[in-house]
C-alpha cells in the first residue's frame, strides 16, 4: 500500500516513531532544511552521506525531492522510492532501504541507507 505525502514542517517537530512517517518527515525537511534532518541521521548515514560538507554538497544541487510507496519492511526498516529533481531540471528515481534506530537522547533516527 502506499501512502499519502506529507507536507513539510515549519519549526522544529519532533520525529515520528513510526519508520514509515519518519522517512516522509526526513524528507519533507529536504532540500531546504538540510540542518534540521542532518540531526536526524545517525553515525552510519552521516558517513554514508560523506560527513556533513558532503551532505549539504549534494542537496545543494537537488532543487526538489519526494519519497514514494514508502513501506515497513520489518520491524525498522522502511522501503521506498526517493525521486531527485535537480536543479537542472534533471530527475532520478531511485530504490532504496532505510534503518531507523534510537539515538543517545531516546530519540528516532535514521541509522542507515541504501540504495536497492
Amino acid at each position: 500500500p502506499t501512502t499519502a505525502p506529507t507536507t513539510g514542517s515549519t519549526g522544529s517537530s519532533v520525529p515520528s516513531s513510526d519508520p514509515v512517517a519518519f522517512v516522509q518527515d526526513y524528507y519533507a525537511l529536504l532540500p531546504d532544511n538540510t540542518d534540521a534532518a542532518w540531526q536526524l541521521l545517525g553515525a552510519e548515514a552521516r558517513s554514508r552521506s560523506g560527513g556533513e560538507a558532503g551532505y549539504d554538497r549534494f542537496w545543494s544541487e537537488i532543487a526538489d525531492v519526494t519519497v514514494r510507496n514508502v513501506r515497513r519492511t520489518g520491524d525498522n526498516t522502511v522501503e521506498g522510492t526517493v525521486v531527485f529533481t535537480r536543479r537542472d531540471g534533471s530527475t532520478s528515481s531511485e530504490p532504496y532501504r532505510f534503518v531507523m534506530g534510537t539515538g543517545p537522547d531516546g530519540r528516532t533516527i535514521m541509522e542507515s541507507f541504501s540504495r536497492l
